[in-house]
């Protein structure tokens, strides 16, 4: 009988090694759009929207951009995007076109190794412009391409008006031709690169790198249009007499009589890569996709996408994230799973506080605003022409930290603004605990008040930048700019630098002795789970680690939510946290290695100790070594019972290289022989332990 059990559970345990994909907690982006990514061109059918990025495929929003999801073409370069009806198509840089039928779901490679850069439809017709093997026509749905014409040319644009198919080439201007592409002629706009090209029943419009042109006669002659400053077109969209055109760092601009008047749109700025009419008009920008429900004369951003997060906070579901590109403050009702974009959408969002029913917003140059009604109106205060870049709440009244003019408190909710004595100093955060508020400064560090603000005293911190604060009774965490984190047990009396020494730590926060830090330089998320002594760095499931401007949590919905430079709002569950890892040492070991459990019999608790190497995470380079492991490189550490049935899972995530130490309780648990397994892509080794109650 023991031979069998014995026989059954190594058949188990071979068959769990070899399937090793597995269900994995780690950071998960908050309804976005894929991370990291620049965004290269979209397609709209209907509620469908596809963007097609630089590096990562295609991704797809069934709900008018509230929502995205990423398609099964996750890698590659997609220039370009067209969709009708049930189909969408995508251009790849290098992998021809691939063609789904069924909205995204699936896909399949039409026209191979091709650098497609533009298609478009016209009927029943498809049309694609390559480089150098010219344009391609497809007449079944892009099931089958063939080559017609400027077999020579990069072909970056195609246009379509009346009887005319023009191309747009990369060094000889427009090419058109009138017998669906037999034959082509060059047009009178014959040199440089034309970008894109658009029409309607009228004119042929092209957008270059030196501005904007019409022609009214089918290219027989082109005219200069005076718009955007001569900023470079990479987008056009026509409707009749309606044109909007997307310039490289101008924005929108827009006409309703066919250009005679243009008028720029309140998006201002950005590169606008594709522009597309479905439910609204969309654009698509460097920071995500925005929509318009009056033709383009206003627009609204359809998600937080990768917009550039410099702020954020929660309470209970509610949670406000602030914007470091001028796109202000938007606003979650559902814990950071989505977002929308509120009334205060034009300004850089440095620090947000919510405090009773009041949410206060502290802009770049523009003080503090307040909302009463969670962001849908917004009142500028009185303190109006400074930036802010910390806020709190303390003993009934708001302390804001400025550039140069230290902190301002208001004892009314922001009707009424007063400076204090630190009225000098450029106050970077804030943070308070019961019966003082910590102010931590550019070049001089930690200052604390014990007077409401009265007086202010210089701690023994007294020449770093502090970037960023976080209190939790006495336990005081200061974040620099170049020395990690420094610790106070006492308020702020003595200071202590903690192990993680030598980042710069944007953000902080602290729940009991559990302390988060967001650091810059690419290093992405540190956890520590005692009071900064030791930490881990907790990156899974970023692809890459992102600059973290600011880290809060709710313990009511039980998630951790952490606003990133250019990668937008990440997020994940509190009890991810939970796990007990301790970093015993940071010595780089040279290879995997699981110890045996102490003490072993145990009854109920046993400690075991594993070590991470560094991953050769460079094979193009032999030898060269990371010094942390990248996220697919994940360490799985379970528990089995002796049949093989999995009875607790101590580690799931990406570890940096070092010695760790986890705990077992196994006090549900019967007395019996145990098995602990740590695995990762190239390892797995597995000890017994016994427990004896």
């Amino acid at each position: 009988m023991k031979k069998n059990i014995l026989l059954f559970a190594i058949f188990f345990f071979a068959a769990i090694v070899l399937n090793f994909n597995v269900s994995q907690a780690q950071w998960v982006k908050a309804n976005g759009l894929y991370y990291g990514e620049n965004l290269k061109s979209m397609a709209v059918s209907g509620t469908n929207i596809f963007v097609g990025t630089y590096n990562s495929g295609v991704t797809r929003s069934t709900n008018d951009g509230a929502t995205w999801s990423q398609t099964t073409l996750t890698s590659g370069y997609v220039y370009s995007m067209v969709a009708k009806d049930n189909y969408a198509f995508a251009g790849f840089y290098g992998a021809g076109i691939y063609t789904s039928t069924d909205n995204g779901l699936n896909w399949v490679q039409t026209l191979p190794s091709r650098y497609v850069r533009t298609i478009i439809v016209d009927g029943n017709n498809l049309y694609a412009g390559t480089d150098s093997y010219g344009v391609y026509l497809s007449t079944n749905n892009g099931m089958n391409w063939n080559q017609i014409g400027l077999n020579n040319k990069n072909i970056w644009s195609i246009g379509i008006k009346g009887g005319y198919i023009f191309a747009g080439s990369t060094d000889s201007g427009v090419y058109r031709s009138s017998n669906n592409g037999l034959s082509w002629s060059q047009t009178a706009l014959n040199s440089g690169a034309v970008i894109t090209l658009g029409s309607n029943s009228t004119t042929i419009f092209a957008g270059t790198y030196s501005g904007f042109f019409r022609s009214d006669n089918n290219g027989d002659s082109w005219t200069a249009v005076s718009v955007a400053g001569g900023n470079s077109v990479f987008s056009i969209y026509t409707n009749g007499g309606k044109v909007l055109i997307g310039t490289m760092s101008g924005g929108v601009y827009y006409t309703t009589n066919n250009g005679t008047n243009w008028f720029q749109s309140d998006l201002t700025s950005g590169w606008i890569h594709d522009i597309a009419m479905g439910n609204e008009i969309y654009a698509l920008s460097d920071n995500g996709v925005f929509h318009s429900a009056n033709d383009g004369f206003n627009w609204s951003q359809a998600n937080i996408s990768n917009q550039d997060v410099r702020s954020i906070t929660c309470m209970g579901t509610t949670a406000f994230a602030g914007s470091g590109g001028k796109g202000g403050v938007y606003y979650s009702s559902n814990s950071g799973a989505s977002w929308i974009q509120t009334s205060l959408n034009n300004k850089t969002v440095y620090t947000l506080l919510i405090s009773g029913g009041n949410v206060f917003a502290g802009t770049n140059a523009s003080g503090v605003y307040v909302s009463s009604n969670n962001g849908t109106n917004w009142t500028q205060t009185t303190l109006n022409n400074k930036s802010v870049w910390s806020l709190t709440y303390f003993n009934n009244s708001v302390y804001a930290g400025t550039a140069s003019s230290g902190v301002y408190i208001s004892d009314d909710n922001g009707t009424s603004w007063r400076t204090t004595t630190l009225n000098n100093k450029t106050v970077l955060a804030l943070a308070h605990n019961s019966n003082t508020v910590f102010a931590g400064t550019e070049t001089s560090g930690v200052y604390f008040s014990s007077d409401n603000g009265s007086s202010w005293v210089q701690s023994s911190l007294n020449n770093r930048d502090i970037f960023s604060l976080a209190a939790n009774g006495n336990n005081i965490f200061a974040g620099t700019t170049d020395s990690g984190v420094f610790y106070s047990s006492n308020s702020g009396l003595n200071w202590t630098k903690t192990s993680l020494n030598n980042k710069f730590i944007m953000t902080l926060s602290v729940y009991s002795t559990n302390v988060w830090a967001g650091t810059s330089g690419y290093n992405g998320v540190y956890f520590s789970t005692d009071n900064g002594t030791s930490w881990i760095q907790r990156n899974d499931g970023f692809t890459e680690n992102p600059y973290v401007f600011g880290i809060t949590y709710s313990i009511q919905n039980n998630y951790v939510l952490i606003a990133a430079s250019a990668n937008s709002i990440w997020r994940r569950p509190l009890t991810d946290f939970a796990s007990g890892i301790s970093y015993i040492n940071a010595e780089i070991p040279s290879a995997f290695s699981l110890e045996q459990n102490y003490p072993n019999p145990f009854n109920p608790v046993t400690k075991i100790r594993f070590s991470i190497p560094a991953v050769d995470s460079r094979p193009d380079k032999p030898g060269y070594k990371e010094t942390h492991l990248r996220g697919n490189d994940r360490v799985l550490l379970k528990v089995y019972d002796i049949l093989g049935k999995e009875v607790a899972t101590l580690v799931n995530e990406s570890l940096q290289p070092g010695t760790y130490e986890t705990t077992f309780d196994a006090g549900k648990l019967a007395s019996g022989i145990y098995f602990y397994r740590l695995q990762s892509e190239n390892f797995v080794e597995t000890r017994r332990m016994s427990l004896i109650k």
